[in-house]
């Protein structure tokens, strides 16, 4: 019997748009496979569009404000007319756990990392401190609270200023997709610091302030599995003009894979990648990112997106196509899926959830992937 997916995107995050465009590659991938998906837009306003609504969204460029009603309640009611979700909402409620644990307490299995490991990457402040605890290497940085700030503003650009090398880059706690980033330099002035901010806490309560690495490479590496995982080629990300930002990062780049870089700075990113990812919980799939300063040969930890994009520029994809991932499975290669690891699955339980409550993320134990030119997923199942 095909495998019923359940994309869910959108959200009401900054990134909206930039989920739409995952899910429509999404939907293009799957296209031509034997994988019966059904999709569900979540609008900017919170509400959550039938099917048919989602799909005129989607191929027909219909604005989601023009679809009435609310699909919320009777997804609910069917759950179990899906074997699993794939949730392709970026940013906050669909990428920092929240979607996660609403789809764990419907038991509902779905692609991707678990609720602890997808809220700890989402929020960089944290990400950061757990580097540096677990001396995971990575940027100088600084981080300050909204409150904190308005007391004394100057306060906090003398503190950047004595504590951080100039350029630095500030940035939302809890935002990806560069949305929100910027650079600033200590020429630029004490004004321009604290408009930042002031930019930055925007879209949250908190900030992080970096120091910018000089020569800079973004390099990136595309990791699957659970409790055995797997990391792989090592990929680069060429811009025209590099600043960080949303513009740049959606705007004209190369992709380079492999990434033209020393094999031992590609060993060093592979290996610093699988330990992040174990160490962050992260179950499976997730993209690894690093800074690396060409002519130091020197590489830092920039962050874990347990939800990697699959937009028509995104590397996640690629660099599981590079390796010849990209392909349905033929049946044979297909693990039988059980409910737990205790009893086998009986024809009777062929459409119980995959993976239950008593037994989260960190259960999942086995993959089988599927893709096309432009996708590859990881489909976390349990054994």
């Amino acid at each position: 019997m095909p495998i019923r997916l359940l994309i869910v995107a959108g959200g009401q995050s900054a990134e909206h748009h930039v989920s739409l465009s995952s899910a429509k590659n999404v939907l293009e991938g799957l296209s031509e496979s034997d994988i019966f998906v059904t999709t569900i837009i979540v609008t900017k306003d919170g509400r959550w569009l039938s099917p048919e609504a989602s799909l005129q969204v989607l191929r027909r460029g219909v604005g989601a404000a023009e679809c009435d009603g609310d699909y919320l309640s009777t997804l609910i009611s069917c759950r179990n007319e899906y074997d699993v979700v794939f949730p392709l909402i970026h940013g906050p409620t669909g990428e920092d756990g929240i979607l996660q644990g609403f789809l764990q307490m419907l038991n509902l299995p779905y692609i991707g990392c678990g609720v602890l490991a997808s809220a700890i990457c989402m929020d960089k402040v944290i990400f950061r401190d757990i580097a540096k605890a677990r001396d995971l290497p990575q940027v100088k940085y600084l981080s300050f609270r909204r409150s904190d700030f308005n007391k004394d503003k100057q306060h906090f650009c003398d503190k950047v200023k004595l504590e951080l090398a100039s350029p630095w880059i500030v940035k939302p706690s809890a935002l990806g997709s560069s949305i929100g980033v910027a650079k600033v330099e200590e020429a630029d002035g004490d004004a321009r610091l604290k408009e930042t901010f002031h930019q930055a806490f925007q879209y949250g309560a908190e900030l992080l302030v970096e120091e910018c690495v000089p020569n800079l490479c973004e390099l990136e590496v595309a990791v699957v599995g659970n409790e055995t995982s797997r990391a792989s080629v090592l990929g680069r990300i060429v811009y025209e003009a590099y600043t960080q930002d949303h513009e740049t990062k959606y705007g004209d780049t190369t992709l380079q894979i492999p990434a033209d870089v020393p094999v031992h700075i590609a060993e060093r990113c592979r290996s610093v990648a699988l330990k992040a990812y174990r160490c962050y919980g992260c179950t499976g799939l997730a993209r690894v990112d690093f800074f690396y300063d060409s002519v130091q040969q020197h590489i830092v930890l920039n962050e874990i997106n347990t939800l990697p994009g699959f937009t028509d520029v995104s590397m996640f994809p690629r660099l599981r196509e590079y390796e010849g991932r990209l392909r349905v499975p033929r049946p044979e290669e297909q693990k039988e899926r059980k409910v737990n690891s205790a009893s086998p699955q009986t024809p009777s339980q062929t459409h119980q959830p995959l993976c239950p409550l008593s037994q989260p993320y960190s259960a999942c134990q086995s993959n089988f992937d599927f893709a096309s030119t432009t996708l590859s997923l990881s489909i976390v199942m349990c054994m």
